[in-house]
């Protein structure tokens, strides 16, 4: 027996005008130019990243970790373990683990703790954390760091996340464009240029994104 269930992702239109006349353009580099043009597209691609992000903390799946304390590979461990082994419906990998740089070095310093303290030979996991920094996986669950997490600003906590790729939903209404519109009348004739773009997210299975939030306080050592 086969039974579904709807739920709805409204989209949400976000759009960026940047006002441009003809004496800046010909009082500006070539080089101010093309970062002007380069400015509202990463900014929206930026916002699109966030709401993707802020959508991991509006699951209602149960949070792991505690505000202050420091990141972990268990906490990454049972996450993916909760995704994976859901009683309902388990999740189905690619499992994906996103955190801020800083909630990584956390479980960098628990890689490379023992190192000084007894020999590790080259070429082992611990050694090449050491060398490049944690890239990798954890119980099936692929890391990336991603810095568009915002991290609280009164107690340094951000909260990342461990998802099933199928757990978040992405909807793409408009897709991303630019039109450039001719005011002759403005400083002396101007170009106004308009990106734009709608789209949401959404969660198919509260059991399948976990929240881990953790202390996320720039490291000094």
């Amino acid at each position: 027996q086969v039974s579904d269930t709807d739920f709805a992702i409204t989209p949400t239109m976000v759009q960026i005008a940047t006002m441009l006349t003809d004496k800046a353009k010909r009082n500006i580099t070539q080089n101010g130019l093309r970062e002007i043009a380069s400015l509202s597209q990463n900014a929206m691609q930026r916002k699109r990243n966030q709401d993707g992000l802020t959508t991991i903390d509006s699951t209602s799946s149960t949070q792991l970790g505690s505000a202050g304390a420091s990141m972990t590979f268990g906490l990454v461990a049972a996450g993916a373990s909760n995704v994976e082994g859901n009683s309902t419906e388990p999740g189905r990998p690619p499992i994906r683990f996103v955190a801020h740089s800083f909630q990584l070095k956390d479980i960098y310093d628990q890689f490379t703790a023992p190192v000084g303290t007894y020999d590790i030979s080259s070429g082992s996991e611990t050694f090449k954390v050491f060398q490049r920094g944690f890239r990798g996986m954890i119980n099936n669950a692929e890391s990336f760091a991603n810095n568009d997490l915002t991290i609280d600003s009164a107690s340094d906590d951000a909260k990342a996340g461990v998802f099933a790729k199928e757990g978040i939903v992405y909807v793409e209404e408009l897709a991303p464009r630019m039109e450039v519109e001719r005011k002759p009348r403005i400083g002396g004739g101007s170009d106004i240029v308009t990106h734009t773009d709608s789209h949401a997210y959404g969660i198919r299975q509260n059991n399948w994104v976990q929240e881990i939030i953790s202390d996320a306080t720039a490291p000094t050592s």
